[in-house]
């Protein structure tokens, strides 16, 4: 194996089933700063080199800046939002799609805590 592929610091990214985003970006920073060949990189740490090409790919084509555009009201606009002003209420999508309608007046701190069990259940 090339001696410059060998890389000291040790990534739990790299044992992973899945990446996240910043897993991807951490692997494919160790890869850059290895000196090695992807498919080198790949073969040395085990890993599929379809996995960091799509990955490389896909970081690749993400902006680096968050776009905006434009947007111009028309008619009359009611101060609450329109969620509430449609049903007296908003509604709050967490994980897994459930939805959680507060209306005015609700206590934050059971919403609070609503939201932290809705989010640690399974789906």
């Amino acid at each position: 194996m090339p001696t410059h592929c060998r890389v000291s610091k040790k990534i739990t990214a790299m044992e992973k089933p899945y990446w996240r985003v910043s897993d991807a970006r951490e692997v494919l920073d160790l890869w850059r700063r290895s000196g090695a060949s992807l498919s080198e990189f790949a073969r040395e740490h085990e890993l599929c080199r379809n996995r960091l090409d799509r990955w490389r790919d896909r970081l690749d084509a993400e902006p680096t800046t968050p776009r905006f555009h434009r947007v111009r009201l028309v008619g009359a606009v009611d101060s609450r939002p329109a969620t509430e002003a449609r049903t007296g209420g908003i509604e709050i999508v967490v994980s897994g799609g459930r939805r959680v309608t507060v209306r005015s007046g609700f206590d934050p701190d059971l919403l609070a805590e609503v939201v932290r069990v809705l989010e640690a259940l399974a789906c």
